[in-house]
């Protein structure tokens, strides 16, 4: 791509001046249509080239200032975890298509972001997975030897199995609207899809642990979360 500089950009922005031209008619004056300096009959063939090119590179270099910009992971306070953990959960996150505050507040309810916990219903790790989902999600996510308690395994299942959830409940049989099927993958995840309808059949929407999500993320997106 051809370097964009100081220089070059002024003379697009000189190019971008509007001119019109003039040919006199029956004693009044004709007005051509505006258009920019590179595109008018004054402008020999190299330059209206080089400034077609130049505006073109300014446009992509654009682009790629705003994709590199939505790409950076956002800096949040008081997250437990190394940088080289956060960026793999970002990255993650945007692949399957699950907010980011979201793995993180789940992270934070289930194990207070410690990648070795192991609960008494045997859930590992710093997302808990459920011992009897280790095998199913290492699976379908590609994971050889896995080891719920390494955290890029752990939460790689996470990811995934949020993702999963995600879809399922999106299942126009089901007729949920956006908040309810953010209610469900977040129950769903913590009790399991069946259980998660028979808790909405017998008690509707409301539950301690998708409160206590919901808080923690809002927390984690306002940069006041404190892990205690």
């Amino acid at each position: 791509m051809t370097q964009i500089t100081k220089q070059s950009l002024a003379i697009v922005l000189l190019s971008s001046i509007m001119i019109t031209s003039c040919t006199p008619k029956a004693g009044e004056m004709k007005t051509e249509n505006l258009k920019p300096l590179y595109e008018s009959h004054i402008a020999d063939e190299g330059l209206r080239n080089y400034m077609r090119l130049i505006s073109k590179n300014i446009s992509e270099q654009e682009e790629q200032n705003i994709m590199e910009e939505e790409s950076k992971r956002p800096e949040i306070n008081n997250i437990p975890l190394s940088s080289e953990l956060l960026d793999y959960i970002y990255e993650l996150c945007n692949e399957y298509e699950i907010p980011y505050t979201l793995a993180l507040a789940i992270m934070a309810v289930e194990s207070g972001f410690n990648p070795k916990a192991i609960s008494p219903t045997s859930d590992y790790g710093i997302a808990q997975i459920n011992k009897s989902n280790i095998h199913n999600f290492a699976r379908a996510t590609g994971i050889e030897n896995v080891d719920p308690l390494n955290p890029k395994h752990n939460i790689q299942m996470q990811v995934y199995y949020l993702s999963y959830l995600k879809q399922k409940w999106s299942d126009p049989k089901y007729k949920f609207s956006e908040e309810q099927k953010y209610f469900m993958t977040v129950l769903a995840y913590n009790r399991g899809e069946t259980k998660a309808l028979e808790w909405v059949r017998n008690n509707g929407w409301n539950n301690a642990y998708v409160r206590s999500v919901t808080k923690v993320k809002g927390m984690i997106e306002t940069n006041t979360y404190k892990n205690e």
